[in-house]
C-alpha cells in the first residue's frame, strides 16, 4: 500500500464558510442530560449504541475547526477529550495557532493550539471557558476487530456541516506489536480530518487522519490513528502547554511547497501520472489552483474528478469539451456531430441553450440519440448503471462520480427534483464546486 508523504489529505482548505447551514441538536448540556435521565441509566462502554444515539449522545462534543492564515482558510474537525481541550490533527491548524471553533449550535469560540507534533498528526486546542459537552474517551484499541461497526463524526466537504459517516474496520496498521491505525471503508473526505471515529459503545477508536492510495487495487482508503499512536502525546501536549509557530514555508517531505511547480506530486501529474494527480488532489487547499489541476488530470479531463483520475477513463481532449459551449446557437446535433463534437459535448451544448426540443424528438431528457451511434448515445444509460437507481446528489459525491456522471445520472433517473431543488435545470449545484459547474455547463 502506498501512502502519501503529506499526511494532509483529509483537511479542507477553502474560502470562508460564513453563513454556512449547521445541523442544529439540543442547546445545552443540561437538556442533554434531563433527555439521558430519563433513559436507563448504562455504562457507556457495555453497550451498543445505534447510529442515531451516537449522534445524539456525542455530537455536540464534535466541532468545526475554522482556520485562517498562510494566504488560505481551512475547515477540518476537533473532538472534545476534557473540559477544556480539544484534540485534532496538526495538519487541519498548521497554518493558525488561534482557530475558530464552531458547535454544532452554530456558536462560536475562540482555541488557542498549546502544542502539536508533525509525526504522529495530533495536536491539542485550548478553551478559556469550560466546554458544556461530554468528553470522548479512547478505545483500548486490542478491543477492536475488524469487520466491526464504526461512526465518523465530523465536517466534510461538500458543505462542511456536522455528518455522521457509518463505515467498519478493514484491516489495521501495527508497529511495535500495537495497533497504531485502523483502515475504514467510510467514506470520509476533506473536512473530516481530526474528526473522531467511534465505536457502537461512543469511545473514539481513532483520529481521521490521511489516506491510503494504491493505485494497483483500491484506490482509497481513509486511516484514522488509535490510542496507541496518539494518546500519550495528547497527554503530554496537556500537560505541558507550549505556545507554538505556524511556519508558512514549511513543506511537508516535498521538494516544494503543495501544489506548487517544484512539487513531486504536481510534476509528475503533469507528466501523465494519473496517481500522482489523485495525491495533488488530496493534498492541495480545496478551491486552490493545484486541486483544479489536479481535478482536470493535469489538463487531461474535460470531468473534474475529486480524487478519481486514476480509477476512471478520461476524457483527453479538455478544450474541445468546453469549446462547444462557444458554438453559435441554433445548431443541430447533425451540425454538432460534423464538428467533430462528442455525445457528452453534444448534451453539454443542449443543456446550455435551455434543452431546445429540436435536440430531444422524443422528450425523453436525452439528446440527439437519433443522430449519434448507439455506443455513444448509450453513455447515459451506462453511467446510471455504474449506480442503484433512487440515488441523491450526496450519494454519486461520496461515490466519488464526477460532476459530469451526476449529470448523466440525473438525465438517465428522468431529472427528478430530488438532484434539482430549485428547479432551474441545473442538478447538484450545492454538492459541487462551481469550477466543476463552469467547467461543465460553461457558466458560473
Amino acid at each position: 500500500m502506498k501512502r502519501l508523504a503529506a499526511p494532509c489529505l483529509l483537511v479542507v482548505a477553502t474560502t470562508a464558510c460564513t453563513g454556512l447551514a449547521v445541523d442544529n441538536g439540543t442547546s445545552t448540556a443540561e437538556q442533554r442530560s434531563a433527555q439521558a435521565s430519563e433513559e436507563p441509566a448504562t455504562d457507556v462502554h457495555g453497550v451498543a449504541f445505534s447510529d442515531e444515539e451516537l449522534v445524539s449522545r456525542f455530537g455536540h462534543s464534535v466541532f468545526r475547526v475554522d482556520t485562517e492564515g498562510c494566504d488560505y482558510t481551512s475547515t477540518g474537525t476537533a473532538f472534545v477529550i476534557d473540559s477544556r481541550h480539544l484534540v485534532t490533527n496538526h495538519h487541519v491548524v498548521e497554518n493558525d495557532a488561534s482557530p475558530v471553533l464552531v458547535g454544532r449550535d452554530g456558536r462560536q469560540q475562540a482555541g488557542r493550539v498549546i502544542g502539536w507534533r508533525t509525526s504522529p498528526d495530533v495536536a491539542v486546542i485550548e478553551v478559556t471557558e469550560e466546554l458544556d459537552v461530554d468528553a470522548l474517551e479512547w478505545a483500548d484499541p486490542s478491543e477492536l476487530a475488524e469487520g466491526q461497526h464504526l461512526l465518523g463524526l465530523g465536517y466534510p466537504l461538500p458543505e462542511h456541516s456536522f455528518s455522521a459517516v457509518p463505515g467498519a474496520i478493514v484491516s489495521f496498521e501495527s508497529n511495535n506489536g500495537q495497533r497504531s491505525a485502523i483502515r475504514t471503508d467510510g467514506a470520509f473526505d476533506k473536512g473530516n480530518s481530526g474528526g473522531p471515529v467511534l465505536t457502537p459503545a461512543g469511545s473514539v477508536a481513532g483520529v481521521a487522519t490521511l489516506i491510503d492510495m494504491n493505485p494497483q487495487g483500491l484506490q482509497i482508503v481513509p486511516m484514522a490513528y488509535t490510542a496507541a499512536t496518539l494518546r500519550a502525546h495528547v497527554q503530554a501536549i496537556i500537560e505541558n502547554p507550549q505556545s507554538v509557530d505556524v511556519d508558512c514555508t514549511d513543506t511537508i517531505e516535498a521538494e516544494g511547497p503543495s501544489g506548487s511547480e517544484s512539487d513531486p506530486f504536481r510534476q509528475a501529474c503533469a507528466e501523465n501520472d494519473d496517481f500522482a494527480c489523485d495525491s495533488l488532489y488530496w493534498r492541495s487547499p480545496a478551491g486552490s489552483e493545484p486541486e483544479y489541476f489536479a481535478m482536470t488530470c493535469g489538463g487531461r479531463s474535460a470531468a473534474l474528478r475529486r480524487g478519481t483520475c486514476s480509477s476512471r477513463n478520461i476524457q483527453p481532449d479538455f478544450e474541445t469539451a468546453l469549446n462547444v459551449l462557444s458554438e453559435p446557437e441554433g445548431l443541430r446535433c447533425a451540425d454538432l456531430m460534423a464538428h467533430g463534437y462528442s455525445f457528452s459535448d453534444a448534451t453539454r451544448y443542449w443543456a446550455y441553450h435551455g434543452r431546445p426540443g429540436r435536440m430531444d424528438v422524443d422528450s425523453n431528457g436525452i439528446p440527439c440519440e437519433t443522430v449519434y451511434a448507439p455506443s455513444q448515445s448509450s453513455e447515459t444509460g451506462e453511467t446510471a448503471s455504474n449506480y442503484s437507481s433512487g440515488l441523491f446528489c450526496r450519494d454519486l459525491i461520496s461515490q466519488g462520480a464526477s460532476y459530469s456522471d451526476a449529470v448523466q445520472y440525473w438525465l438517465a433517473e428522468g431529472q427528478p427534483s430530488r438532484m434539482d431543488a430549485d428547479s432551474n435545470g441545473i442538478p447538484c449545484e450545492e454538492g459541487y464546486s462551481a469550477p466543476e459547474l463552469e467547467a461543465y455547463w460553461g457558466h458560473p
